[in-house]
């Protein structure tokens, strides 16, 4: 019985992806919502003081230092390490390469895709909130603000949960189609943006096959950290 229990502890929980994505959203409105984090107050500690994008990289640290705690949190309460999720070293060093320049094709892609999309469905296309900021961003310290949000945070938090924790914790039940596809599509939906649903699903399970292939979740992270910085640098030329 001692052993059962053991082994169903090591077990990682389904459920435990859609706690940590329920709580991600408790704990950000209410703690930024509620004035618990000052958030304006943070940012005037920066450089330029409370602007837009200052208050993005304070709630995007808030949001980092959460959902990496919650996947922290679950191992630890699964009596598992990170290297059951993926976060191990690469078995072959040559998918750095690979991962980057996967993240290269895919900025592309997504262009293409997107700028046909926006030209069938024109009502449809609205500019994310974190791109609107972005674009406003002026001095060196914004764009440097800017790409440690966009192609180190987000990524590294985001691969983390998805690719990381949802997957693995799939994977243990049902196929690696099935659990990439259903990870994917949770990816796609957390983004709240019906017009780029699509996208960033298939995104999503591009990510997931580099993680699965090479064999170690920096894969995705660097993969998802380069297309996020290919587009901060589209931004920064417009």
């Amino acid at each position: 019985m001692h052993k059962l229990r053991l082994h169903l502890r090591r077990q990682l929980s389904v459920l435990d992806g859609f706690w940590m994505l329920l709580l991600t959203f408790i704990l950000m409105n209410g703690l930024v919502g509620s004035g618990i984090v000052p958030v304006e107050r943070l940012a005037g500690f920066l450089p330029g003081g409370a602007t837009g994008i200052n208050c993005l990289l304070v709630q995007q640290l808030l949001q980092v230092l959460i959902m990496v705690g919650l996947v922290f949190g679950f191992l630890h309460l699964r009596g598992v390490t990170a290297r059951r999720i993926g976060l191990r070293p690469f078995a072959q060093r040559r998918w750095i390469v690979l991962s980057i320049f996967c993240g290269v094709v895919t900025f592309f892609v997504m262009l293409l895709l997107t700028t046909w999309m926006t030209q069938l469905f024109p009502q449809w296309a609205k500019p994310q909130t974190v791109t609107e900021l972005i674009m406003q961003a002026r001095t060196g310290w914004e764009w440097l603000a800017a790409i440690l949000i966009v192609s180190v945070l987000a990524p590294f938090s985001e691969e983390l949960l998805f690719r990381g924790y949802i997957y693995h914790s799939l994977r243990q039940y049902r196929g690696v189609t099935f659990s990439i596809v259903i990870t994917s599509l949770l990816f796609g939906c957390m983004h709240y943006d019906l017009f780029r649903l699509l996208p960033l699903t298939l995104v999503g399970c591009c990510l997931n096959l580099v993680s699965v292939r090479s064999g170690s979740l920096w894969g995705s992270i660097l993969m998802h950290g380069t297309w996020n910085f290919m587009m901060t640098l589209v931004m920064m030329a417009l």
